[in-house]
């Protein structure tokens, strides 16, 4: 099998370490029957760039980017 792999690109905001965001691992890791990696380019609550594995889901958290328009 080639690798396959997919990207996701989500406006929640994510724990770190990835994995202990127990609901959408437990889709993700169904994914995997499709999917060789997943990656998830996310927002996170810590004020630097955190990178997570959780078996072939990888996890890339931003820090929160603050929206003007909605005073966040």
């Amino acid at each position: 099998m080639n690798d396959r792999n997919i990207c996701l690109i989500s406006r929640s905001i994510y724990p770190h370490p990835v994995g202990k965001h127990t609901q959408n691992m437990k889709t993700f890791e169904g994914w995997l029957r499709y999917w060789s990696n997943i990656v998830i380019i996310s927002q996170c609550r810590s004020n630097n760039l955190c990178i997570s594995q959780h078996g072939k889901i990888h996890g890339v958290l931003l820090p929160i980017i603050k929206n003007k328009y909605f005073n966040i």
